[in-house]
């Protein structure tokens, strides 16, 4: 989600199961502090400043094999406005 006026943005994480680990830990190279999801669920990451680009992970200490890594996510510009 973008916030122009701070210009920024986060990143939603949808958890619909956690698999063999009780916890799961949510992490990114963005800066933004580390989540841990105990529940399924929605888990928001961030903010990051618009165009950083941020890999989000979700990590099974359990089970290497069950963690994801996203794509580089990033936010486009907002937009500007001129007065004439």
């Amino acid at each position: 989600m973008t916030d122009c006026d701070a210009q920024s943005f986060t990143v939603d994480v949808d958890l619909t199961e956690l698999g063999s680990d009780p916890e799961l830990d949510i992490t990114n190279n963005g800066g933004a502090p580390s989540l841990v999801a105990t529940a399924v669920g929605t888990y928001t990451v961030g903010p990051f400043p618009i165009t950083t680009e941020v890999t989000i992970n979700v990590e099974n200490d359990a089970n290497s094999l069950c963690s994801i890594h996203s794509p580089v996510l990033t936010n486009p510009l907002c937009p500007t406005f001129v007065n004439c």
